[in-house]
C-alpha cells in the first residue's frame, strides 16, 4: 500500500496513536520518543500537517507548548497501514518461524 509516507512519518503517526488515549503529545515529547532533535520533529510535523494527517495547537495550560493530534485522515491512514502490515506478517509468518527455528538450532550447536 502506497500512501506517500517515509518510515519516520510512520513512526510519528504510531507515536501519536500510542498516546491518543492520554493527554496530547507535545513536540518535545515526540522528539525525545523518536530520538530526534526538536527542529527535526517540527519538520516532520510540518510535512504531516500539509498532508492533513496531524494537527497542532497551542496548549491551553502552557502557550509555549504545542500539542499534536492525529486527524481523522491520520487515524484512517494508520489503520490502513496497520492492517496491511498485519496481513504481510501473517503471510510471511510461517517462513519467519522456520528461519528463527533454524537460527536457534545453529546457535545451540
Amino acid at each position: 500500500m502506497q500512501v506517500g509516507l517515509t518510515g519516520q512519518h510512520y513512526q510519528v503517526l504510531l507515536a501519536l496513536k500510542a498516546t491518543s488515549s492520554r493527554a496530547p503529545m507535545k513536540i518535545g515529547e515526540l522528539a525525545a520518543e523518536l530520538l530526534l532533535r526538536h527542529h527535526s520533529a517540527v519538520e516532520l510535523i510540518d510535512r504531516l500537517e500539509k498532508k492533513s494527517l496531524v494537527t497542532r495547537a497551542r496548549s491551553a495550560d502552557d502557550k509555549r507548548k504545542v500539542e499534536l493530534r492525529l486527524t481523522p485522515k491520520g487515524e484512517a491512514t494508520i489503520a490502513q497501514l496497520a492492517a496491511t502490515h498485519h496481513a504481510e506478517l501473517r503471510q510471511i509468518g510461517p517462513q519467519l518461524r522456520r528461519a528463527l527455528r533454524s537460527i536457534g538450532r545453529k546457535t545451540r550447536q
